[in-house]
């Protein structure tokens, strides 16, 4: 492993279906440019103050997964280059500027998702590998701390704000591994189909796993499993019927935010996202978005929530006739429509800082050319 302080452009992009997705050229505006079908319709007497891009990053080419340090705010962007050169930009909150990237290769892995520790610093990076199982790579500062091995393929995981451990899918199971040892210290099966994106209570601590799958004549079903983060037991979960996907905790009154619908099986009108109790496990609310589909519900980028407003930023792309793509903004009281910003190109990824408040977002500078780096555009909430 090196670490350089130059980073290279101009490399192949490759983010799934970006090749299908539409152009859309031009700088980024506010909310009022939206089409009202978009936009939504504000929650009577809601008052936001329409979001803004404050500094715009070029990361490089093939950006592949997004994560902030939630204790000290720093950013990494993981890029999976060719002839598996993989390399992770460590990009400064204060400056908004690369200061580092961690270089290293494999030969038969690929890495799939990122997180950062906020106990230790740690983070973390699944490698998808050949024989079809999963090592997790534990990286402090520029180098490997360890290696953690899954039993079977994971692709995505998830890392405790309270306790630094961390959760990885591995089909129907959760693998656990403590943040301090690096060791696995339980196995939980939470499903009988493949799992989807987690997230972990910053308040409760308690573990919210997705999962879902359909039949040959396209019946859903989903579910929400939650795990306490003390006893690694099931101790609630929540159904549906339509395949879960992105999650996330508010930090504010950790409620739970799920996707409910699938695109490629529901189709348009559909999709919502499910509002779940933090405390009681229940669901309370759903928040429906009918005009156009919203990426993060289907792809590997999680929505964001705000630690200052809770409000959810949610990126649209230009499915289902959408002509426009933008990031919807959702009211954490009312959860309601309340705002939305323009992008030129479809958003793939969004993170949060608890540290600075800045919401993060990533996306192609060019949906169609793939030779184009990608952009990481900080947004003041």
């Amino acid at each position: 492993m090196t670490v350089s302080r130059a980073w290279l452009s101009g490399i192949r992009t490759s983010w799934r279906g970006r090749a299908a997705v539409a152009a859309a050229v031009g700088a980024v505006a506010l909310a009022a440019a939206v089409p009202a079908a978009m936009a939504g319709t504000p929650a009577a007497g809601a008052a936001a103050a329409a979001p803004r891009v404050i500094a715009t990053t070029d990361v490089g080419a093939d950006t592949t997964a997004l994560a902030v340090n939630p204790r000290t705010g720093t950013i990494y962007v993981l890029n999976t280059y060719n002839n598996f050169e993989e390399r992770v930009a460590v990009i400064s909150p204060k400056t908004n500027k690369i200061t580092a990237t961690i270089s290293f290769r494999g030969t038969s892995t690929s890495p799939m998702d990122l997180g950062v520790s906020p106990v230790n610093g740690d983070f973390y990076l699944t490698n998808a590998q050949a024989n079809g199982r999963t090592s997790v790579v534990v990286i402090n500062g520029d180098k490997v701390r360890a290696t953690v091995g899954v039993p079977r393929y994971g692709s995505v995981l998830t890392v405790s704000p309270l306790t630094g451990d961390v959760y990885v899918g591995d089909y129907a199971n959760v693998v656990v591994i403590s943040g301090r040892t690096s060791k696995v210290v339980a196995t939980v099966t939470a499903s009988n189909n493949t799992l989807l994106p987690a997230a972990v209570s910053p308040i409760t601590g308690r573990v919210y796993v997705a999962d879902g799958g359909c039949t040959h004549e396209s019946v859903c079903t989903g579910t929400v499993t939650v795990l306490s983060g003390q006893t690694n037991k099931i101790i609630g979960s929540d159904t549906f019927d339509s395949v879960p996907g992105q999650i996330s905790v508010g930090p504010k009154t950790g409620d739970v935010y799920v996707s409910t619908g699938d695109v490629s099986v529901t189709g348009a009108n559909s999709e919502a996202i499910a509002v779940i109790s933090g405390q009681a496990n229940k669901i309370i609310d759903s928040i429906a978005f009918p005009a156009c589909v919203p990426a993060a519900l289907s792809q590997a980028g999680r929505f964001a929530i705000s630690p200052r407003t809770g409000n959810l930023y949610v990126p649209i792309d230009s499915g289902n006739g959408c002509r426009t793509y933008s990031a919807q903004v959702v009211s954490g009281q009312t959860n309601h429509i309340i705002n939305a910003l323009r992008l030129a190109t479809p958003g793939e990824q969004m993170a949060v800082s608890p540290a600075t408040g800045d919401i993060y977002l990533l996306r192609p500078e060019n949906a169609e050319n793939d030779t184009f780096p990608s952009l990481l555009e900080v947004i003041a909430d």
